[in-house]
């Protein structure tokens, strides 16, 4: 929405997006007072915010690799980013009535947009080439 705006586009979209129009913010410098965040990997919606909370759903985990740092697997977690920016304290059992209230605006998130495009899920392996002869060039 907002490089629409920036563009002059003054249209109705045609579908729903997973946006919000920040002209205001980086042309006048208005503030946009709270709004939800919506977190996606690989296609799928992982986490939501809300305020300063944040709910992650659980995550199986990856290992480290040349391109990525190794995220560890964890439970569902609820986290109060005033405090914890670093995202290391679950308050999930401390505070069950902020779960379900964002797992609510989480799932009527989902539906409000609707079904992500299946062209947006596929996962095509990545050309390593040059990485590859990155590795055999450091080897010789």
């Amino acid at each position: 929405p907002t490089m629409k705006t920036l563009a002059g586009d003054t249209s109705a979209l045609e579908q729903v997006v997973d946006g919000q129009d920040i002209s205001p913010l980086l042309l006048e410098q208005e503030l946009l007072g709270e709004r939800e965040l919506a977190y996606y990997y690989s296609g799928e919606l992982r986490a939501y915010r809300v305020g300063n909370w944040k709910l992650k759903l659980p995550y199986p985990g990856n290992d480290p690799a040349p391109w990525r740092s190794g995220v560890a697997a964890h439970d569902t977690l609820l986290i109060d980013l005033t405090y914890d920016i670093g995202e290391r304290l679950n308050l999930l059992n401390d505070h069950p009535e902020k779960k379900a209230e964002i797992l609510t605006r989480m799932k009527a998130f989902e539906q409000h947009l609707g079904p992500i495009p299946p062209a947006l899920k596929v996962r095509q392996g990545a050309d390593n080439s040059h990485y590859d002869r990155q590795v055999k060039w450091r080897e010789e």
